[in-house]
C-alpha cells in the first residue's frame, strides 16, 4: 500500500499535530471510562539514505511499527500513524495482531528533494472518541544521489573602495545552484578568499540578507567594501555541499578592488 500526502490531513491530523508539544498529551475523559494507552513503540528504518536513481522522482521507504495498546474498556477504535516534517507525508491505520500488540508496514513515498528529519507519530481512538497518548520518533531521511552544481557565480569585475568618510560599497555575490535530488537537498553554499581558504562564508536563498527571492536556487551574500580595504585583485571560490556530504566542483570569480 503507497502513501503520498503533500499536505496536512483536514481534521484529525490537525487535532493530533495540536496535541504534539506533549508526548504524554490525553484525550478527553469522562465518566464512560478512560482511553487507551500506548507503550513500547518501536519503528523502522530510523535513519534511510535514498540510492541514486535519476529515473525514479520520488524515493520510497518501507516503513515498519509496532506498538503495544492496553485499554480497560476493550474498546479500540483505531490505532493510527502519522508522518510529518513541514507538511504530512503520510498517514494510516496499523493493524491488530494479538496481546494487544498493533502492527504495520506502509511504503511511504518522500517526494525528491524532500530530505530531512520526519516525526513517526502513533496515537489510537476508542469508540467513545478518547484519543490515548502519543508515542513518537524521529526518522532521517537523505540522499546519497549525485553532487549539487553550481551553474554560474554573478559578481562585478571591479568595485571601488569608498573615500575616507563615504558610506560602505557594496558587493553583491550570486551563485546559481541546483541539485539532482531536488534543490531542498542543498545543504549549505559557501565562498572564500582563496588567499585565505581557513575563512568560508555562507551564502543565502531565504528571501533575507539581500537574497532576491526565498528558495529560487539563486543563493547571495552581500559584502561590504570599506575605503580600509587594500586594493587589488581578489579570487573568491564558491562550492555547494549536499545533506549527504557530496561537494560541488568549485568555481571561481575574480574581482578588482580599485
Amino acid at each position: 500500500m503507497l502513501y503520498s500526502f503533500r499536505y496536512p490531513a483536514a481534521v484529525l491530523v490537525a487535532a493530533i499535530l495540536a496535541l504534539s508539544a506533549c508526548d504524554q498529551a490525553l484525550g478527553p475523559f469522562d465518566d464512560a471510562g478512560a482511553p487507551p494507552e500506548l507503550s513500547d513503540f518501536s519503528f523502522s528504518p530510523h535513519q534511510f539514505i535514498a540510492p541514486p536513481d535519476a529515473g525514479n522522482p520520488n524515493t520510497v521507504v518501507p516503513l515498519s511499527m509496532e506498538v503495544t495498546v492496553r485499554d480497560a474498556d476493550n474498546d479500540v477504535e483505531a490505532v493510527s500513524f502519522v508522518v510529518f516534517g513541514d507538511t504530512t507525508i503520510a498517514e494510516g491505520v496499523l493493524s491488530y495482531g494479538s496481546g494487544g500488540q498493533y502492527a504495520g508496514r506502509f511504503d511511504v513515498i518522500f517526494p525528491a528533494g524532500e530530505v530531512g528529519v520526519y516525526t513517526v507519530l502513533v496515537f489510537a481512538e476508542d469508540r467513545q472518541g478518547m484519543l490515548s497518548n502519543e508515542v513518537r520518533g524521529m526518522m532521517h531521511v537523505s540522499a546519497e544521489g549525485a553532487p549539487p552544481v553550481i551553474s554560474m557565480v554573478v559578481a562585478p569585475d571591479t568595485v571601488r573602495r569608498p573615500m575616507q568618510g563615504e558610506p560602505s560599497a557594496l558587493l553583491e555575490l550570486v551563485a546559481v545552484v541546483s541539485d539532482p535530488d531536488g534543490r531542498n537537498n542543498i545543504a549549505s553554499v559557501e565562498f572564500w578568499n582563496v588567499a585565505n581558504p581557513g575563512t568560508k562564508i555562507g551564502m543565502f536563498d531565504e528571501g533575507t540578507d539581500g537574497d532576491a527571492e526565498a528558495a529560487d536556487g539563486r543563493y547571495t551574500r552581500i559584502v561590504q567594501i570599506e575605503s580600509s580595504n587594500e586594493p587589488g585583485v581578489t579570487t573568491l571560490a564558491f562550492q555547494a555541499t549536499d545533506r549527504a556530504g557530496l561537494l560541488s566542483d568549485i568555481l571561481e570569480a575574480t574581482v578588482v578592488v580599485e
